[in-house]
């Protein structure tokens, strides 16, 4: 049955007041009712006829009471069964919603206006005048009053909603009212809207355990908690995930961006989105709308470590320092580029001029290549800064990108690798012939196809051409690298396996392995073995590697046929690596491993290790399995060396393109891994981090090795790091590297880059509490770049957010603007509604019950005195 009312307004207020309406149970239809009312009649015929007949020989009055009896018991039971209640509501109010989506891309970093405009937004970044139009102009308060006005921050992905303005309609005001039970009016702010968001942010920061405890809300800056360090902007998705985040009473969304949306859906994604929930979207354009002049060291290059002679007569190696700048709208204009130098082991020193050039530009987008010939004269560190002026005042937007830094570290010592092939195959071929003509390398090489009753009539162009794996950690320990190719494990020993797991883990040994078609699947059983002296033997080889072996090997793709290449699929991490670097210009490296052919299969995978950073895919997907495409290349710190996987012996392929890419690739990769050998000057300490350049806004990872005063490893709970940003100031307070539960003596920690420059890092002694700097730049400094996804094009895209605002009522406006015009196109979609505060039935009473059985019972007892059956 529905419910047919009767209402009757008791109570009202403009918002909360009550209602109080009579309600009725009633049959849904008309047929329903006309069955309820043929039965009543019926029913009602029917008594009334047999009182009648039964009391034909009494007075009429008795004849009419027997009847009143039992209409009055029928019609009381019929009044329960219509169910009468009094039902109390109340009116509920849906605030109409807003959504801003602030921009905090690292592009928001720019000037908000054209460099050479004299407004008031010259001097303030995009981000900040975003800050200025929401809180300081008002926007945000202005809106507030017909909406509900949820902050999200965007990049990469949509984050929030951060915080929540309540309406202050006045249908909102008293709802909100109703519910807390007061009649007052609201508290009085505390707190401006500002502090409000601010405060929010702060609480849904993940708070680190090295953070100081004293750290307070109020010490957080709209730049400390709103950074602009998005490495990439996807606006579309981000406006997608709003939409589906705020859902109904939405009246609109509001963007303010420059427009560099440069990754994922396009415009019209969005669009169509918000016109299907009919959301207005609002787009705020912020940034010059003309052309940016910019001068930027896009790059320098230089080899991370050159050797100078320890014998007479003997060249040292000559290196150079090669500059790529770029230039974009400097047609006609010159600048000068400077080479300077640090003094060694002064890292407060200021830098002294070494050599100057100056370049003219031809074109708006033109970018030249400097190279500074430069040759080692002592042992130690030099550090190269490379800097870039216009000679003339062109209001350039950006100068952060004016300057670079490089290192090199210069040494006596000649590396040591040892070559293990289980073949001569291709690439262990090429890479025998390349290392071979390379003065600073010393190399060994255990071919083990090669039978040493034969060994000494074998000609391999290595110093010595050994018949066994080392036999004694003093033998191994004189290498600083080893590289594996597919090397058949079993021709190791359970002792050999430890000293290379030793040398690895404690002496800071590099190992780069190679996979192949014949052992390293063999070795990827070993653990699945029924003999467990021969699982526990070739455990350590499965645990230094950075990657899960799948089991079967290349047995699980046998079907797949190996007829063409497939191109390398870098993953983020792969494309800011150094050592995968083939040119000093990044985007012709880029260039470089597109244009490479590919490889054509890769030894399948079964994911990454929880400490490895993989760096690229084999991308032929009929290699995919449940763990997704196989791993080509990845890394891990184990203990305090490096092992780096390459899962094809296939990089032969490329010098197809050029034979140096294929030397610099692996000079790189070696010079990678051995950088914790390069670094034995102190043996207490050392500073791993995961590599050496990061992109803004990217979390640093870092790793450090610590042994007390007897060489033992540390076994304190935290060590601290003394972290400097590229203007030199300390950052307060200091790091703390953790311990590693699983590592005795190594302790990890993280931290964000958010400036542009070389940070460095000083590990301290928990013992002496003194500064301890490594011996290499490698583990003491990294160098932060912008990425050149918001770097390539600071020029507001009015073109994209017209397109994301066409057609959905709402439209794009400029900073300006925006405050006068934004209210008028966000109409107030509020709903007020009724909702059930009590229902209470009218009928459930004793007396009612009483007056039944009562009616009933003078019927019966009139019954009995008539004397009727």
């Amino acid at each position: 049955m529905d419910f047919i009312s009767s209402t009757t307004l008791l109570a009202a207020e403009p918002v909360s007041g009550s209602l109080q309406n009579w309600e009725w149970s009633t049959p849904r239809s008309a047929i329903g009712w006309m069955l309820v009312l043929l039965l009543v009649v019926l029913y009602l015929t029917w008594t009334v006829w047999l009182y009648w007949r039964d009391s034909q020989s009494f007075h009429p009055l008795w004849r009419v009471w027997l009847m009143l009896l039992r209409l009055g018991a029928l019609a009381g039971l019929l009044v329960i069964a219509f169910n009468p209640q009094l039902k109390t509501t109340k009116t509920a109010y849906h605030a109409s919603k807003v959504g801003i989506l602030i921009d905090t891309s690292l592009s928001m970093r720019f000037p908000a206006g054209d460099p050479d405009d004299s407004t008031a937004n010259e001097s303030i970044s995009r981000l900040e005048a975003s800050r200025k139009l929401l809180f300081d102009e008002g926007l945000i308060a202005k809106l507030r009053e017909q909406h509900e006005v949820s902050i999200f921050t965007f990049d990469s992905r949509l984050k929030g909603p951060i915080h929540v303005y309540p309406s202050q309609h006045p249908l909102a005001l008293e709802y909100r009212r109703a519910i807390d039970q007061s009649e007052g009016e609201e508290p009085a702010k505390t707190q401006s809207l500002q502090d409000e968001l601010q405060k929010s942010a702060y609480s849904q920061q993940n708070i680190s355990e090295e953070t100081d405890s004293s750290t307070s809300s109020e010490s957080q800056t709209w730049d400390d908690l709103f950074p602009a360090s998005g490495t990439e902007t996807r606006l579309a998705e981000s406006v997608n995930s709003a939409l589906t985040q705020l859902g109904g009473h939405l009246s609109g969304l509001i963007v303010t961006s420059d427009g560099a949306s440069n990754a994922g859906l396009q415009a019209s994604y969005a669009n169509a989105a918000a016109s299907q929930v009919d959301a207005r979207l609002v787009a705020v354009g912020i940034g010059s709308t003309r052309q940016p002049v910019n001068l930027t060291v896009a790059s320098v290059q230089a080899p991370s470590l050159v050797r100078i002679s320890d014998q007479v007569g003997e060249v040292n190696d000559q290196y150079d320092v090669v500059a790529l700048i770029q230039g974009s709208g400097l047609s006609g204009k010159t600048a000068d580029v400077d080479l300077l130098m640090k003094p060694k082991d002064d890292p407060e020193a200021k830098p002294t001029l070494i050599e100057s050039r100056q370049i003219t530009f031809q074109a708006e987008e033109e970018r030249f290549e400097l190279t500074f010939n430069r040759e080692p004269t002592e042992e130690g560190r030099e550090e190269y800064l490379v800097q870039a002026r216009l000679t003339e005042d062109l209001g350039e937007i950006n100068t952060d990108d004016n300057s670079a830094r490089r290192t090199v570290n210069v040494t006596r010592k000649r590396m040591e690798v040892l070559v293990v092939a289980s073949g001569p195959m291709r690439d262990y071929r090429f890479l025998r012939s390349m290392l071979s003509r390379r003065s600073g390398i010393e190399m060994d090489i255990w071919l083990q196809t090669v039978d040493p009753a034969l060994a000494g009539s074998v000609d391999q162009d290595a110093r010595e051409l050994l018949t066994e794996f080392p036999t004694s950690a003093q033998d191994l320990n004189r290498y600083d690298v080893i590289i594996a190719f597919d090397p058949n494990w079993r021709e190791l020993n359970t002792e050999q396996v430890t000293f290379l797991s030793e040398w690895v883990a404690t002496h800071a040994g590099g190992m780069i392995y190679v996979a192949g078609d014949v052992f390293t699947g063999e070795l990827s059983t070993l653990a699945q073995s029924d003999d467990p002296e021969q699982v526990n033997a070739y455990k350590p080889v499965l645990d230094m590697l950075p990657v899960h072996l799948a089991l079967g090997g290349f047995d699980i793709v046998s079907t797949v046929s190996s007829d063409q290449g497939w191109q390398i699929d870098f993953t983020k991490d792969g494309e800011g690596a150094g050592f995968l670097q083939l040119d000093d210009d990044p985007g012709a490296s880029q260039l470089a491993w597109k244009e490479f052919e590919g490889i054509y299969r890769a030894y399948p995978t079964a994911g990454p290790k929880p400490a490895a950073t993989v760096y690229a895919y084999f991308s032929d997907p009929r290699f995919g399995t449940q763990y997704g495409q196989p791993i080509l290349l990845a890394s891990q710190f184990y203990g305090a060396g490096r092992v780096i996987y390459l899962g094809s012996a296939e990089l032969w392929r490329i010098r197809a393109l050029s034979d140096d890419f294929f030397n610099r690739f692996w000079v790189r990769a070696i010079r990678e891994v051995a950088q914790g050998r390069m670094k034995q000057g102190n043996q207490r300490l050392l500073l791993m981090p995961e590599r050496k350049t990061y992109y803004l806004g990217q979390t640093v990872r870092i790793r450090g090795r610590v042994f007390d005063r007897q060489l033992k490893p540390l076994e304190a709970p935290d060590v601290t790091m003394r972290l400097y940003e590229p203007d030199g100031r300390e950052v307060i307070p200091a790091r703390k590297l953790i311990r590693d539960p699983n590592r005795v003596g190594e302790y990890v920690g993280d931290f964000r880059v958010t400036r542009q420059g070389t940070y460095r890092l000083e590990l301290l002694d928990p013992e002496e509490n003194e500064a301890v700097q490594s011996t290499s730049i490698e583990m003491e400094e990294i160098e932060v770049t912008v990425p050149k996804l918001e770097s390539e094009n600071t020029q507001q895209n009015v073109k994209y957010l017209r397109d994301l605002v066409d057609d959905t009522n709402g439209g794009y406006v400029t900073l300006e603007s925006a405050l006068a015009t934004i209210p008028d196109l966000l109409p107030n979609v509020g709903e007020a509604f009724q909702i059930d505060v009590s229902s209470r039935p009218l009928w459930d009473k004793a007396w009612v019950m009483y007056l039944l059985i009562g009616l009933l019972c003078l019927e019966w007892l009139t019954r009995k005195l008539l004397k009727l059956a």
